[in-house]
Order: structure tokens, then C-alpha cells, then sequence
């Protein structure tokens, strides 16, 4: 176990590493012992001074903190430790949509068109609310995922449908 504090998180394990950001799981420190654990969300050292994506980084986590929905992963938390940008976010049991099908297919099964389609308006309830989502003056904040793809789809290890 990893153990390093990061802020007030308490990173556990490393989960995955992306094109700019890598993830752990952790947990709040002033939080109770058995409390949920949550994923940090931290831009990689060599990005920390690239303004353009930063500032990406940062609207991202702001406009996602106006949104609430059963298929979109939670933002807690996000800001500036150490010169390293990090967003705080539910932890989702389960695995991405991309691994479950690499897993699928290494096996020769192709995934049944029911769970398919489930999956599918899962995502679609997801993205229609937050294309749909307006701030507190009732203006459409205009959100559209620039990344959508089988990574950015958590199904968890109880059948829920997040998108991230």
C-alpha cells in the first residue's frame, strides 16, 4: 500500500496513468476511519505549467461540481497542492468500459446487445443531463465531453453506469 499525503488525501494506490493526469485511489484524512473511499485525479509534473491545459483542467472541474446525476462520477474537491493540480471525485467500484471489453474480446465473447443498449442510455442520460444543465441563472452552461470513449464510461461492480 502506497500511503503517501497528498492535501488532505491520503492516496492509497496508484489506479491508472493517462496522456496528462494520473489516478489514485485514496481518502479524505479528516475524514472517519471506514469513511468511502475517493479518486484523485492529479495532472502529471511535466503538464503542471502548460496554462492552456491547466485552465482546461480547472473549468472541467468547476462546471462538473454544477452537476448531479446518477451516470456522472461526483467532483468533490479540486485545486493547486505543491504545484500539481488535482481533482477529488467518486471512487467507482468496478471497472472501465474499455477494459471490460478488451477482457470480452481476448475471450472471444462479444458483449450481448441488451447490456449493450442499457450501457448505452445509461451514458446517453448522463450526457443529456449535463448538455442540459443550466446555472443558478438559468443560463445553459454548454457542456459537451470532449473525450467520450469506452475509458471514460466506469460500470460498477453492482451494474451502475458513470460517466467520467
Amino acid at each position: 500500500m502506497m500511503l503517501e499525503k497528498f492535501d488532505n488525501y491520503q492516496l492509497l494506490s496508484k489506479i491508472a496513468t493517462g496522456g496528462m493526469a494520473e489516478i489514485f485511489l485514496a481518502k479524505h484524512i479528516n475524514s472517519p476511519v471506514n469513511s468511502m473511499p475517493i479518486a484523485i485525479k492529479k495532472v502529471l509534473k511535466q503538464y503542471s505549467t502548460n496554462a492552456a491545459l491547466i485552465k482546461m483542467f480547472l473549468a472541467e472541474a468547476r462546471i462538473i461540481c454544477n452537476i448531479s446525476h446518477e451516470n456522472i462520477v461526483k467532483i468533490y474537491d479540486f485545486g493547486k497542492f505543491e504545484d500539481q493540480y488535482f481533482i477529488a471525485m467518486e471512487y467507482v467500484f468496478g471497472q472501465n468500459l474499455g477494459s471490460i471489453l478488451n477482457k470480452m474480446e481476448q475471450k472471444g465473447m462479444k458483449m450481448p446487445l441488451n447490456l449493450t443498449l442499457e450501457i448505452m442510455m445509461n451514458v446517453l442520460s448522463g450526457l443529456d443531463h449535463a448538455h442540459n444543465t443550466k446555472d443558478k441563472n438559468g443560463i445553459f452552461l454548454n457542456v459537451v465531453h470532449l473525450d467520450m470513449n469506452p475509458n471514460n464510461i466506469l460500470i460498477s461492480y453492482d451494474g451502475k453506469v458513470k460517466v467520467v
